[in-house]
């Protein structure tokens, strides 16, 4: 159990004045005392995962101006590509700059840091945070013939020993399996640490518990934004051999009266034959663990959507929905699966799989410039200025009106509509 330690890239200017580390407690105590002593005014944060933007939310509560490097495509490693944009949109109304494929190249100053000198430009900066991920503590054991993975983590079984027998390894310094595939999974989390610590403890006097392996669970807290995900992203389903569908569903945190109500983004990823759930992922400002939390249990448990759409879960107004929005998500995506609603996914419209269909607003209060209006209530009868086979597009806010509209045009004989999952709450339309 040796740990890791945080990824100190080989670059110019990584040993000046301003540069900071977040592994320990001491890293953060170090960089609050140069704010509460007033040497940091602008900060760059280097890497857009869990650690690396939970700091930027801390940093921009305290006042300091902040932005965050990334070289991938997207912050939030793990998560699909829409919701790490509709993330990055959140944290730009919030003040805080994303800048994605953008590599750091070095850091520029005399005595301290001054600029960060990136792939694109040069940035001014007090401060330069590297969260760019950990390395495992295992340089030790060159030549020992202990295995170790790609990442240099300790390859172990699934009670925890390595390919020598009697030595064990767990935490950050192992790897672990992935419980829906049984391929290797590095899970450098407290969580993962505790639970591989317990059932080594065990092992080790007389017992043979297995370890079933991690799920990619996490969560973190941004301003105001929780963002939680857990199991398979939908391409990376696809690329396990399941015929993937998902489902992106806007939805009430708890009933909407109550004081501090607000919503959830849910995109559920399950099989289309076996209807086996897969993977979740959501954002919002309540309880986003909660949700993540049953999607780990029916994973675990390899349940399927029918097995847990009617379950008896919690609800009082302050705290849920008279039907769970984990519920209605499941709900949803089986009337999906079942054929009881046609819809295109915020992923499909962003790729332009809607192209030659015309965009019907269905809210209650149209908000879509160029689009037709059709107002749900009045729709009694045919609809004479659309043919019953034209390509239509509902929107609606979050998209039960587009459902619900959807529905009535088909008792009419329109037969070739869809729901724009998620509406104008999740998706940028431009006509």
């Amino acid at each position: 159990a040796t740990g890791a330690d945080p990824i100190k890239p080989p670059i110019d200017g990584i040993d000046l004045k301003g540069v900071y580390f977040m592994r320990t407690p001491e890293d953060a105590i170090s960089l609050r005392e140069s704010i509460e002593a007033g040497e940091i005014k602008r900060a760059v944060v280097v890497g857009g995962g869990f650690i690396g933007l939970e700091v930027a939310e801390n940093l921009a509560v305290q006042g300091i101006s902040v932005s965050v490097l990334d070289m991938a495509p997207q912050i939030l490693p793990g998560f699909e590509p829409e919701i790490a944009n509709y993330v990055e949109n959140h944290l730009a109304n919030h003040g805080i700059m994303t800048f994605t494929q953008t590599k750091l190249e070095g850091i520029l100053g005399d005595e301290k840091v001054e600029k960060v000198k990136t792939n694109r430009r040069a940035m001014k900066a007090d401060a330069i945070i590297l969260s760019i991920g950990i390395r495992p503590n295992t340089s030790f054991l060159a030549d020992t013939g202990i295995q170790l993975a790609g990442n240099k983590a300790i390859v172990v079984n699934e009670h925890m020993e390595t390919n020598v027998k009697d030595i064990y390894a767990v935490g950050d310094c192992a790897i672990v399996s992935n419980m829906l595939t049984g391929k290797e999974a590095y899970s450098p989390m407290g969580s993962s640490a505790n639970i591989e610590g317990r059932i080594l403890a065990q092992n080790l006097n007389g017992k043979s518990i297995s370890y079933k392996g991690v799920l990619g669970t996490a969560v973190t807290k941004l301003p105001e934004l929780n963002v939680a995900k857990t199991g398979m992203t939908e391409d990376a389903a696809k690329a396990e051999g399941y015929d993937a569908v998902s489902f992106v569903t806007v939805v009430d945190d708890k009933t909407h009266y109550y004081p501090g109500a607000s919503n959830f983004i849910v995109k559920m990823i399950a099989d289309r034959n076996t209807k086996k759930l897969l993977g979740l992922q959501v954002v919002g400002q309540g309880a986003v663990d909660k949700m993540v939390d049953l999607a780990v249990m029916a994973i675990s448990l390899n349940a399927t959507l029918d097995d847990i759409k009617d379950l008896d879960l919690s609800y009082a107004p302050p705290f849920s929905t008279a039907i769970h929005p984990f519920s209605h998500t499941v709900n949803i995506l089986l009337n999906k699966i079942n054929g009881e609603i046609q819809s295109i996914t915020p992923k499909e419209y962003s790729e332009g799989k809607a192209e030659g269909y015309k965009v019907v607003d269905a809210a209650i209060n149209p908000s879509i410039a160029g689009a037709a209006f059709i107002d749900l209530s009045k729709v009694h009868h045919e609809l004479h200025h659309f043919d019953k086979d034209e390509k239509l597009l509902l929107v609606c806010t979050k998209g039960k009106k587009a459902y619900m509209l959807q529905k009535r045009l088909k008792s009419f004989g329109y037969t070739n509509t869809l729901v724009l999952e998620g509406g104008t709450f999740f998706n940028e339309l431009s006509l």
